[in-house]
Parts: C-alpha cells; sequence; structure tokens
C-alpha cells in the first residue's frame, strides 16, 4: 500500500521511537513507542501497538528497542493500536 494510501486510511500516523516490547496475558504481543510527533489523530505521548495477533497475515517482528520510525495507526475498541499495513506501517528512520 502507497504511503499516501496508508496516511488516508490511518487514523493515527506518528514519529515515535521504540521504548520496549512485551506480551500480554492473551499472548499478544506489543510494542511500547514513544512518540516524538503526531502527524495525524491525538494518541498522547506514548502509544501500544500489537504486533503478534494470532493472524499470520497482519503478524511480524518489530522492532529494536531505541529505533525511531514513522508509524500508520488504527486505533481498536481496546485503546490499542494496530498497524494499518503489517510489517510496511513501521518506516524506519534512519540517523546519518
Amino acid at each position: 500500500m502507497p504511503l499516501d494510501e496508508q496516511m488516508q486510511k490511518s487514523d493515527t500516523v506518528v514519529v515515535a521511537k521504540v521504548t520496549s516490547n512485551g506480551q500480554d496475558p492473551d499472548w499478544s504481543k506489543f510494542t511500547v513507542l514513544s512518540v516524538r510527533a503526531v502527524l495525524k489523530g491525538n494518541p498522547g505521548g506514548e502509544v501500544s501497538v500489537w504486533t503478534v495477533t494470532g493472524f499470520p497475515e497482519s503478524d511480524f517482528a518489530c522492532c529494536t528497542v531505541g529505533d525511531e520510525y514513522v508509524v500508520f495507526l488504527h486505533k481498536n475498541e481496546k485503546n490499542m493500536y494496530s498497524p494499518i499495513n503489517g510489517r510496511n506501517s513501521f518506516v524506519p528512520i534512519k540517523a546519518q
């Protein structure tokens, strides 16, 4: 999915730094992001993003603590976020 389409379909788009990875009691894995800048939405200073949900088409290995990304997200009914386009929703920001 092109970036402009991801932007349109996302509830929230942020520039964020990964602060931790974890697992909740129902075995879903998530990544916690510290929001550096908001491009769309109103997420607050920290968001949790499901990265392993039990649905193979949307699961992926993510992310290295300390790395920064532009992230395209959808907010769900549990106030958790999921990537709008799987691993392609995490666009790494590389320091030069």
